[in-house]
């Protein structure tokens, strides 16, 4: 009985050593503690700890700058930023990052990084732009070359170059100064010394018009066409005549126009012309000589028996005339009492009878060239007149 319950107790040390011996190998394994982002302890492991992988992030600059930091080892997950600096004087000209530009940025950042990567600057020298500027045109040109605008308005050079800009106005323009990029002024040529990019620029502006005109006539009768032909200078585009005889037409904004001088006198006619530099001063002027008509103004042609009868208003050959007649005029303008002497005005078309009237005829008769005469007044028909045929006159708006 007393063997027994020692041979027991061997089996309960033999169990407890086992067990002690497996906590204390346990205890031997690595420990591994996860801190926060203030360095507090959040989590604790134990064994070896799975490696966390990292990516390369491959950066290269060209020549004349650098990025910062350079080819860099990233976890998985992670974020960097990548910082491209020029050198003195040259300019980013272009961000690479896996080979899609991302502009001429001075920092890139990768975020959640996940595979290896690359980014790629590349730099440039400063550049000159002209640009040209006003209502006019030129050139502006470089020396040492580059610059030619016009065509080439934009040229690298390298940091510190001295330039010198000339300015150059087109016929018809004129050099108005220079601004910008340390230029000022209105000398033709500006220097500068170029260290960073660099606009200039260069105005130019047209120079009004000469104004300049012939007529085909100065002088004659009335009723005189006189045909303006504009000569004007330095490319106009707009114009404006005055024929000086206060007609209802003795204006014009066509380049050459023709005018009718209906009434004797003597007459200035002006022209200014214009473009976008402005007007012509002084305006063009000249002096165009009209007479009287040694006839009257209205005839009738009749036929049987051939006569020819002259009358100096259009009522007084209306009411002179018969069945058949046909009524002549002078390419003048009638108003008031020139056209009606009892009733100023109105040419009254009221009797019994079909005639012919028609205007445009030159001084004497002789010749109808499609001028038209002028019926500054009312025309009124009455139910007890008979039909007229009117031709190459004209009603002047009341």
């Amino acid at each position: 009985m007393k063997n027994r319950q020692n041979h027991n107790m061997v089996i309960v040390f033999v169990v407890f050593a086992t067990i002690l011996i497996s906590a204390i190998a346990s205890f031997a394994d690595t420990k591994t503690y996860i801190y926060d982002d203030v360095n507090r302890i959040i989590t604790e492991q134990y064994g070896t700890p799975t490696a966390t992988p990292t990516f390369v992030i491959t950066a290269t600059a060209g020549p004349n700058g650098s990025i910062s930091p350079g080819t860099t080892a990233v976890n998985q997950g992670g974020t960097q930023t990548f910082t491209i600096t020029p050198s003195a004087g040259y300019q980013i000209q272009n961000v690479l990052v896996d080979g899609i530009s991302v502009g001429a940025v001075t920092t890139y950042t990768f975020s959640n990084v996940t595979t290896n990567c690359s980014i790629t600057a590349s730099f440039r020298s400063p550049q000159l732009t002209a640009t040209n500027a006003g209502t006019g045109t030129g050139t502006v040109t470089s020396l040492p070359a580059g610059i030619s605008c016009g065509s080439t308005c934009t040229a690298l050079y390298n940091p510190g170059t001295v330039l010198t800009l000339t300015a150059a106005a087109s016929p018809g323009s004129s050099f108005a100064g220079w601004s910008g990029g340390g230029c000022s002024g209105t000398g033709i040529t500006c220097t500068i010394t170029l260290n960073m990019d660099t606009t200039v620029q260069a105005t130019f502006n047209m120079i009004p018009p000469t104004a300049s005109f012939t007529a085909s006539a100065t002088s004659g009768t009335v009723p005189m066409p006189v045909t303006f032909t504009d000569n004007s200078k330095n490319n106009p585009s707009q114009w404006s005549w005055n024929f000086g005889d206060n007609a209802t037409d003795s204006t014009s904004t066509l380049q050459n126009p023709v005018h009718i001088y209906r009434t004797a006198g003597t007459y200035t006619v002006s022209l200014t012309s214009y473009n976008a530099g402005g007007a012509s001063v002084p305006p063009m002027t000249a002096t165009i000589y009209v007479q009287t008509c040694s006839y009257q103004p209205v005839s009738i042609n009749r036929t049987t028996p051939p006569t020819i009868l002259y009358y100096s208003t259009l009522q007084d050959a209306y009411n002179a005339a018969i069945n058949g007649d046909v009524i002549q005029s002078v390419g003048i303008e009638f108003t008031g009492t020139q056209i009606n002497p009892v009733n100023s005005g109105i040419l009254e078309i009221n009797q019994n009878k079909t005639v012919t009237m028609t205007g445009g005829y030159n001084c004497g008769f002789t010749s109808n060239s499609g001028n038209l005469t002028l019926l500054n007044g009312i025309l009124q028909t009455y139910s007890t007149g008979w039909p007229i045929t009117i031709g190459n006159f004209d009603l002047v708006p009341q």
